[in-house]
């Protein structure tokens, strides 16, 4: 057996350890004023035991127990009372912008001029010319241009306004005590 220690309980009270079972697990304890009993190494920490020691000598094959339990647990406790309202009111908003309206005007345009390959469709300002061509029999075949369409974009601004509904949504809460 090691030598004996000395170990205090939660409230400072002195033991002397005496003797460890086989297994080391148990220890036998002698307090200070001629008391024995039997615990379970588990229950020391350093040099001190967590648990106080008891009174009275155990018997040899009884061990000391000590547990303690915590129990959570929930409730609802009504602390009030909320009622809330919810409104919905419209207001007529006046919307003001500037509408955009896009006319178009084709124009043809005679040329009449030979052309030794077709001509691509280009762009001169905001008008778009397009060729078109025709095969005339001469002594020879050639290309000539005999007019281009143009077709000219014509932008304006007009004023716009027109009146629409807005919704918009209030809360009011009331709370009342219980």
């Amino acid at each position: 057996m090691p030598e004996p220690s000395r170990l205090k309980d939660p409230h400072g009270q002195a033991a002397l350890v005496t003797e460890r079972s086989e297994d080391g697990a148990h220890l036998r304890l002698k307090t200070e004023d001629g008391r024995e009993t039997w615990i379970d190494s588990r229950l020391i920490e350093g040099d001190r035991l967590t648990v106080p020691l008891l009174r009275e000598t155990l018997p040899q094959d009884t061990l000391e127990v000590v547990q303690e339990r915590l129990a959570v647990g929930r409730r609802v406790e009504e602390t009030g009372i909320v009622t809330i309202h919810k409104t919905v009111s419209e207001r007529p908003e006046t919307v003001r912008t500037d509408a955009v309206h896009e006319t178009v005007s084709v124009e043809t345009v005679p040329v009449g001029r030979f052309v030794d390959g077709p001509p691509e469709v280009r762009q001169e300002g905001d008008t778009t010319v397009v060729p078109v061509l025709e095969e005339v029999i001469v002594v020879e075949k050639r290309l000539r241009l005999r007019e281009e369409v143009r077709i000219t974009r014509t932008r304006t601004t007009v004023p716009f306004e027109e009146t629409v509904m807005l919704r918009q949504e209030e809360i009011v809460v009331e709370r009342d005590e219980p």
